[in-house]
């Protein structure tokens, strides 16, 4: 399993956040975007997931809503070729097997951004090992230490703090809907019958939870839409994939899975 390859889909929102703080903290800092929802060219994605928009919004904001033309919006600020080294760079410090394709223009680079090029690929052991890049908690790790010093500790604080504010307010936050077909993605939601253990209480106690959500709308062969959480809280990270689910789905399960550990002894 922690071998497998998936497409990051919204997660690679996270390793153009951790390019940012890096590379162009003026962007991390200062940069804002009006999303309405709809692009401003033709070189961007046709539509934010968002019906709308995000409204006027900045790094934070853009990573725990996840906005698409947000990150997309970057090809215009960022250098292609200085985001594809970082990207390399990042691959060797961190022992990533992190596929990326050509992006030899704006329109595709502009996809990549926001994670809509599923030609993008990562392993799970990769996922596990951006999750401890972001993670707030300690980590001994080598790769994963080195590159978090040479980040700026506020930046890195902006990124984590995003990612907290997508369990409570952002794309893991709120009330679950029914996905799909598949009935293991059906049953959980309906509310539990007297003594049962409810899928997802009204309060899953996630003050100290963090993470990002994905939805990835396309397989290797075939389409077939499958959800991805990654996060966790201050002791434990995990990873969540769901087939024929949505990342608010799996972050659900992720939260259930979460407030279970606690309850043991």
């Amino acid at each position: 399993v922690i071998a497998r390859r998936v497409e990051p889909g919204s997660v690679f929102k996270l390793l153009v956040s951790l390019y940012m703080a890096a590379r162009r903290p003026d962007l991390a800092r200062d940069y804002r975007y009006r999303c309405t929802g709809a692009p401003d060219n033709a070189i961007m994605p046709d539509r934010c997931w968002k019906p709308g928009g995000h409204g006027d919004t900045d790094l934070a904001h853009a990573l725990s809503g996840s906005c698409n033309l947000y990150f997309a919006s970057l090809y215009a600020h960022i250098d292609r070729a200085d985001f594809l080294e970082f990207m390399r760079s990042l691959s060797r410090q961190l022992g990533l097997t992190l596929v990326l394709p050509e992006v030899p223009d704006d329109g595709k680079f502009a996809k990549l951004l926001c994670g809509l090029d599923y030609r993008a690929t990562m392993t799970v052991r990769d996922l596990v090992k951006l999750a401890l890049v972001v993670s707030p908690a300690a980590v001994t790790l080598r790769g994963v230490e080195d590159f978090r010093r040479t980040v700026p500790p506020a930046y890195l604080g902006l990124i984590s703090d995003a990612l907290a504010d997508t369990v409570r307010t952002g794309t893991a936050s709120g009330a679950s809907e029914p996905y799909g077909s598949a009935r293991e993605n059906i049953e959980p939601l309906r509310p539990a019958g007297p003594g049962q253990d409810d899928a997802f209480p009204g309060d899953l106690g996630t003050g100290e939870c963090w993470g990002k959500t994905s939805t990835v709308m396309t397989g290797t062969n075939r389409h077939l839409s499958f959800g991805l959480f990654l996060g966790g809280d201050r002791n434990t990270g995990l990873i969540v994939l769901i087939s024929r689910g949505n990342g608010h789905l799996a972050a659900r399960w992720a939260l259930r899975i979460l407030r279970r550990g606690r309850a043991l002894p």
